[in-house]
């Protein structure tokens, strides 16, 4: 937050539900006078602009494809106005926009008019193509950046692998920034991940998983509208307040289901995977995946949405060894070479002057005409672009607009197009190994998720923290988690007063036990349990379970050992 104030570029990478928006909207309407949050999220720029003018603030807003013109019109007329002297408050402080609006005329002549202190960039991951959501569109912004001159940039994204940061500060020409990297780790979520092949079986989870109203309000992602549709009428027929949300659904339908799970305390929404990106709903409790996910930063961004609010929320992802053959179908089936580059510059070439090159095509009515899928198109023309022979203006992903510089690739650039286009494969195949590896594997879910975004952190959690660490029969844990998590809720809170010999007592017994069993000392107690429990010295196994880190595998294994520690201590009782 200082480096915006200070005008220095920075980049802040913060798990999601961690508060990132913060980071900007606290310099933006203190100190600065004019902040542009680009962000693709239209629920994300509505929601924050109502959750702000809820608390007061009337100098924010948002330029959406929503907006109605009279809006419009007053915010490009504040835009100038407001930057006219230091001694007048700016009438607007907060912009939302999403990147095609650098593309409108009007807009353009408005921030002409201003002077930008912050450029913040949401969602910065979608600007590499090392990252799992990479949009061509939001790659543009680097020519924003140098037009607006602004007084400093903030990229900001939750899923950034070591990889995909240094990207970033590349792309956006981030000059010395401060980096801000505040861990992965979400310690209040419990993770599962459960093969289990068939619908029927599937369901039979979801069911179980979801029947109590204190597990909800949850999500459940699937990667088809036909499965959302599917399994939300399956969770209906079972008694339970499920609807589906897709794109195949009008606006209007869209916008009235995600109201209605907003405001519930127990609804659940089956979705495919754009629904809650950047949706501020701080209690959902379970987030579940119908399906291996394609990468690990699409699932963490995803199970993120659970537990916003602090207290314990599990995750639970479904999988099967066929999840990978449908998964690899689709990317084989986004393979491309020189010829398909070649294809969308010859169809561009019919849109082009023919003394300028200047062109505006429609990628839906391009895609048609080129026989192709709309997301592969959208590919070739990055790669055309990433190779010189276009230029494409910041805009609108639904209308392109550009130069051609070249009407087809020569053998250096084929070759270069060739080259891209096996990183961006070959980047596919890494990450649904990844994911894959993360599902079938023996390791600490939780660690696993923090090593592969390079958060070198041992890994903590406040209850139970995964399949892994913790087996227990799905089903039945689904009512006693929440419980326990009431019990937890309802505990006094514990003083911080450990006596340093008792814990240093646990710790051993905590080595002992991790040697005999083979695995690492955390996953038998995280140091913040230890400490707990030599703060509390509880003498039962009731006392000892309302305890963080405390949960039913860890009572059955080591409860009595604990206890017997506690019993042989001599030193002074808890108060």
């Amino acid at each position: 937050m200082q480096a915006a104030i200070d005008g220095r570029d920075s980049l802040v990478v913060m798990p999601t539900g961690s508060g990132k928006s913060l980071c900007y909207q606290l310099p933006a309407l203190g100190s600065l006078r004019l902040t542009i949050v680009v962000s693709p999220l239209l629920a994300l720029m509505r929601d924050q602009v109502e959750a702000l003018r809820r608390l007061g603030r009337t100098d924010v807003a948002a330029l959406t494809s929503d907006t109605s013109s009279d809006d419009v019109n007053a915010i490009l007329a504040s835009l100038g106005g407001s930057q006219a002297t230091l001694l007048e408050e700016p009438a607007i402080r907060l912009l939302y926009v999403a990147p095609e609006r650098f593309a409108n005329a009007r807009f353009a002549e408005a921030l002409a008019q201003a002077h930008v202190d912050l450029l913040v960039v949401d969602e910065a991951h979608c600007l590499s193509e090392w990252g799992h959501d990479f949009r061509p569109d939001y790659g543009r912004l680097a020519q924003v950046r140098q037009a607006l001159q602004p007084g400093a940039v903030m990229a900001l994204t939750a899923t950034a692998t070591t990889a995909t940061s240094i990207d970033i500060v590349r792309r956006l020409s981030l000059q010395d920034p401060v980096e801000i990297h505040t861990g992965f780790d979400r310690p209040n979520l419990t993770f599962d991940a459960i093969e289990a092949s068939g619908k029927a079986r599937r369901l039979q989870l979801l069911e179980h998983g979801l029947a109590i109203a204190a597990t909800r309000p949850a999500i459940v992602y699937v990667r088809t509208r036909k499965d959302s549709e599917m399994v939300a009428e399956a969770l209906v027929t079972a008694g339970l307040p499920a609807e589906a949300y897709h794109a195949g659904l009008s606006r209007d339908v869209r916008e009235q289901r995600q109201d209605r799970f907003m405001r519930s305390d127990d609804a659940i929404i089956v979705a495919t995977t754009a629904f809650g990106m950047g949706v501020d709903k701080a209690n959902i409790r379970q987030v579940w995946h119908w399906g291996l996910p394609q990468s690990i930063e699409a699932y963490s961004q995803e199970s993120g949405r659970a537990g916003r609010d602090g207290l314990q929320s599990r995750c639970v992802l479904l999988h099967s060894s066929g999840d990978r053959g449908v998964l690899g179908a689709l990317i084989r089936r986004a393979e491309f070479g020189p010829d398909d580059v070649n294809r969308v510059l010859s169809a561009l070439a019919s849109f082009a002057d023919a003394d300028t090159g200047a062109f505006a095509a429609n990628p839906n009515e391009l895609a048609r005409a080129l026989g192709g899928e709309d997301d592969n198109v959208r590919a070739w023309l990055a790669s055309a672009e990433s190779v010189g022979a276009v230029e494409l203006d910041p805009g609108s992903s639904q209308l392109w607009r550009g130069r051609m510089r070249f009407r087809g690739l020569g053998a250096d650039r084929a070759d270069q197009v060739r080259q891209r286009a096996r990183r961006i494969t070959g980047g596919r195949w890494d990450r649904l190994d990844a994911a894959q590896s993360f599902a079938a594997g023996t390791e600490c879910r939780r660690l696993t998720l923090l090593r592969y975004f390079g958060d070198q952190q041992d890994p903590e959690a406040y209850g139970r923290c995964c399949d892994v660490c913790d087996p227990v029969d799905v089903l039945a844990e689904t009512a006693a988690t929440r419980t326990r998590s009431s019990r937890k809720a309802a505990a006094p809170p514990i003083p911080d007063d450990a006596p340093a010999d008792l814990v240093a007592a646990l710790k051993s017994w905590r080595s002992a036990t991790a040697k005999t069993a083979g695995v690492p000392a955390y996953v038998i107690a995280k140091d913040a349990t230890l400490h707990a429990i030599a703060s509390t010295q509880p003498s039962t196994p009731d006392a000892l379970s309302v305890l963080p880190g405390v949960g039913p595998a860890f009572l059955e294994r080591h409860a009595a050992a604990v206890l017997e520690v506690l019993a042989t201590y001599d030193g002074p009782l808890a108060a």
